[in-house]
């Protein structure tokens, strides 16, 4: 029998700093092949704030385009319309870096489009979808969230102009038509996983979905040649979520729940169909394919990539290594097939080496010859395995070897890598150039001017390396065997990772007799009792090696004991104060040793105590108690929940007290925390973090401080976390305003208000002279009118928080807090005026719940209100903030978070006197 040691507290813990080592031995450096490494940050020339610029990226050639879905601006940054969406075309220059050549934007665009949800571009022709347009190729006829494509061509000059837009001919509410793109030569496949119909537009089955093949005829004209089906079609199968394609291949993914054979349910295991176009330009199905290790919520096909005869598809969500063991949720992986003799055939399964838990390794993936690209966009680790940062994102170049496996080249992360930066979310790559996506970063090419989700996008080149060293990734743990009993061990894959992906040669020393080492196993019945140290050594091709080491125990075969004998029975245990007493009954009255991993070493004193952590875990595993007397060894399996049971750990909460400050650049700035801003219902200890500060503040227990070097409007979040490692989190903003008042000297000043009628005038001095832009959640969105209007609700409600002022010109921003509250009070007898009985309670709700890439917010009771709708993670980073104004006593807004990773996610849905939280579920 094999049994993992696990715990510090076992037997060997005195001898593992002298037992377990890790050796590396660096050598003389070789050439190796090269490595991706990065040569160029890419941001948009307007970047702004939640635009989330690389949301969707293409490379084709010298040209690269890359979507920026939440963009409000025209392609000459005027004309704000909120999420209108754009993508931005970049050329390649002699020095080997992309300049931006030009904005594309809709013809026809229209407040949430989300154009630039996807982009694609092949040689003189890029298609932008648009997946929640309403209208239809003439921009008429409205239907909600129909979707159409955008095609453009590069003109003789160099510029692009749109040619086309494409909708598909049965177009229906929700169908989301151009949710993927793809595109190759004189072809486009346009994803539409909502469709109902079949090719004859009838048979309707909810969510079947269907794929679009748009050719391109002689006279320039795009005309659609064929709607591709699932061969098993049926409701919720979303055909059409994802796309690939090359030359006469397409590959079609899918949510589906079934085998190739259709066979073998599990729930959302995914799927990816493979088409083929014929001589006669028919499109037939040649394959149905599905990871050898499907398991349910794997969502294998969220990702697809096809170059010549191998197909890449990404699992982000299956929980399995190469092996199909050591699960870890979500982890993600991604499966390569091959063409061979007509037939797609697995060839390969790749995972993360530094693996972990949510990682979601295979959101993205690129094929390009003998090239794989997966993104990583959760990965915390950097290349070699260590300095964490939570959700930064990494991406993992694979390389094709002689003998047909795909090695690990290299792993790659951003130079200014930062938490919550979503590296990996998108990736593309044409040759020796990758394109890797960080929608979430918020800074610009220099690491400064900080705009929250502005959105970065990052060039990979090769470069030639040295040959490194292989390391140790994952320590191999202590072990025991019975003496006579066959040991057999495989050493984890990932054990060593080697940084340029060379196949490594295992060796073993130490070994008992008995045992010996073939390939990558250990096997053979230890002949001797004993302690043994076993070294494994791993060596790559250039002679670098690495070696890891651990303790074999050879124990001595113990009988079971017979009645009569030493027994253990259930312990004295005190559940508040976690006294404990190991309990026997029996034996010969001789010395009797207590041991628990998890509460004591081997000890002759029954008497010890629980720790705090075991003792208030909810999912504190049962313990296994042992005792030994004269060599005789008797067990007891104790469960502590069973005998104190514990609820679950309840998370803080924000309680609203954040305030939104001004600090000036260069100057000295501090702000308190209020001493309730948050509360635990365990009234556990918490530990404060905070994030989105300007360079230069801190966080230094309740009190921001410092003297801020960045000016801007930061978003500032507030985390409180318990000791069970719950969180909760608080926004404010810290408004920066620039050691010189700002470019061109534009100021903000206190606005002109009457108190009573709520006429408001936004006030500037400075400037050059041209048009100013002014906001202020609450009152208005960007607009070049000054003359605005605050409402009743905010106009009479006693707690009505200082609102921030903002105003822009020639892309300069500036902001001011005014404080309504303070001009105008509002004391308890004209809050009164307002019963009870006059005002209906705010009420919100979010369907369908658990969401998909897009969900509906109803409101009731906020008619003739401005609502605010904002949506953060659990640890307080923003999704989405939108301000809306509300007409009718039940409104319903539609709400799109995209490929967000799947988790809890917090609404607020606010006016100025209520606000409601809503927990959503992304699947």
């Amino acid at each position: 029998m094999l049994t993992f040691i696990q715990s510090i507290r076992e037997r060997f813990q005195l001898h593992q700093l002298l037992l377990i080592t890790t050796c590396l031995l660096l050598g003389m450096l070789q050439p190796v092949q090269a490595q991706f490494a990065q040569k160029q940050k890419i941001v948009a020339g307007d970047r702004d704030s939640f635009n989330f610029f690389s949301n969707s990226l293409d490379i084709s050639g010298n040209y690269a385009i890359i979507g920026a879905l939440n963009t409000d601006t025209d392609a000459n940054n005027a004309n704000p319309i909120s999420d209108a969406g754009a993508a931005y075309i970049f050329e390649l220059q002699p020095n080997g870096q992309f300049i931006q050549k030009q904005k594309l934007v809709a013809s026809d665009r229209a407040q949430q489009d989300y154009f630039g949800e996807q982009a694609v571009i092949s040689g003189n022709y890029a298609a932008v979808g648009a997946h929640w347009c309403k209208t239809d190729a003439n921009g008429a006829n409205p239907i909600a969230n129909a979707g159409a494509v955008y095609i453009f061509e590069r003109q003789g000059d160099g510029q692009w102009t749109q040619v086309a837009k494409l909708v598909e001919p049965d177009r229906g509410a929700n169908h989301n038509f151009g949710n993927a793109l793809a595109i190759s030569g004189d072809f486009i496949i346009a994803g539409s996983y909502n469709n109902t119909t079949d090719g004859n537009g009838g048979n309707p089955l909810t969510g079947a979905g269907a794929a679009f093949v748009f050719q391109r005829q002689p006279n320039g004209q795009w005309t659609q040649v064929a709607k591709l089906l699932a061969s098993d079609r049926r409701s919720g199968l979303n055909f059409g979520k994802t796309v690939a394609l090359d030359n006469n291949y397409a590959v079609i993914g899918s949510t589906d729940s079934y085998d190739a054979q259709g066979n073998n349910f599990a729930l959302a295991a995914g799927s990816a169909y493979v088409f083929v176009r014929q001589p006669n330009g028919q499109w037939q199905q040649q394959a149905k394919l599905v990871a050898n290790d499907r398991s349910a919520g794997s969502y294998f096909s969220t990702s697809l990539s096809i170059s010549g005869n191998y197909i890449g598809v990404g699992a982000p969500y299956n929980t399995t290594d190469q092996q199909n063991g050591n699960a870890l949720t979500d982890a993600g992986s991604a499966y390569l097939f091959e063409q061979i003799n007509g037939q797609w055939q697995q060839v390969s399964k790749v995972t993360a080496p530094d693996r972990a838990a949510n990682d979601r390794f295979g959101m993205s993936v690129a094929l390009s010859g003998s090239t794989f690209l997966v993104g990583s966009p959760s990965s915390a680790f950097d290349p070699s395995g260590g300095n964490p940062i939570d959700r930064s994102g990494g991406a993992y170049f694979y390389k094709r070897q002689p003998n047909g496996s795909w090695n690990l080249a290299n792993k790659t992360v951003a130079n200014d890598r930062t938490n919550y930066n979503f590296f990996g979310q998108e990736v593309a790559l044409e040759g020796d150039m990758a394109l890797i996506g960080a929608y979430y970063n918020s800074t610009d090419i220099a690491g400064g001017e900080y705009k929250y989700g502005a959105g970065t996008t990052y060039l990979f080149t090769p470069q030639s390396v040295a040959n490194q060293a292989p390391y140790v990734s994952q320590p191999i743990g202590n072990q025991e065997v019975q003496f006579g009993s066959n040991y057999n061990f495989v050493i984890p894959a990932n054990t060593f990772t080697d940084p340029e992906g060379q196949p490594l040669t295992l060796s073993a020393t130490g070994l008992p007799n008995g045992v010996t080492l073939n390939g990558n196993t250990l096997s053979g019945p230890p002949l001797a009792l004993g302690d043994y140290t076993i070294t494994i050594k791993a060596t790559d091709t250039g002679g670098l090696f690495a070696s890891t080491s651990y303790m074999l125990q050879v124990k001595q075969v113990v009988n079971p004991p017979q009645p009569g004998n030493l027994q253990l029975i259930a312990p004295l245990y005190n559940c508040q104060t976690g006294a404990f007493t190991f309990q026997t009954t029996g034996g010969n009255g001789t010395t009797i040793e207590f041991r628990s991993i998890g509460i004591t070493d081997w000890t002759t004193n029954p008497n010890q105590f629980v720790d705090t952590e075991l003792r208030m875990a909810a999912d504190a595993q049962p313990l296994l108690l042992r005792a030994r007397q004269n060599g005789q060894e008797v067990t007891y399996i104790w469960n502590i929940r069973a005998q104190c049971p514990v609820g679950p750990n309840s998370p803080p909460f924000y309680t609203g007290n954040l305030v939104n400050q001004v600090a000036q650049q260069n100057s000295p700035f501090s702000y308190v925390l209020p001493g309730n801003v948050f509360s635990d219902p365990e009234n556990q200890v918490m530990t404060l973090t905070a994030w989105g500060l300007p360079n230069g503040i801190s966080l230094n227990g309740m009190t921001l401080s410092g003297v801020p070097t960045q000016s801007g409007s930061f978003q500032v979040s507030i985390q409180a976390t318990d000791s069970g490692g719950l969180s909760a989190a608080g926004l404010f903003t810290l408004t920066v305003n620039p050691a010189n008042g700002g470019g061109n000297g534009l100021q903000l000043v206190a606005p002109q208000y009457n108190c009573q009628t709520g006429a408001f005038t936004f006030q500037t001095t400075g400037g050059n002279g041209t048009s100013i832009e002014f906001r202020s959640i609450g009152i208005t969105d960007w607009t070049t009118n000054p003359n605005q209007f605050v409402d009743l609700d905010l106009r009479t409600a006693a707690d009505a928080q200082p609102l921030l002022l903002r105003a822009r010109q020639s892309g300069q921003e500036v902001t001011y807090i005014w404080d309504i509250r303070a001009q105008c009070p509002v004391g308890a007898r004209l809050a009164a005026n307002v019963t009870t009985e006059s005002i209906a309670s705010l009420k919100a709700g979010v369907y369908p719940n658990p969401v998909g890439e897009e969900f509906t917010v109803t409101i009731d009771n906020a008619q003739d209100q401005s609502v605010r709708l904002f949506l953060t993670d659990l640890n307080g980073r923003p999704l989405l903030d939108r301000a809306i104004n509300v007409t009718t006593l039940r409104h319903e807004e539609r709400l799109r978070i995209g490929q967000a990773i799947s988790g809890m996610y917090l609404l607020r849905v606010s006016t100025a006197r209520e606000t409601m939280s809503i927990k959503v579920i992304k699947q």
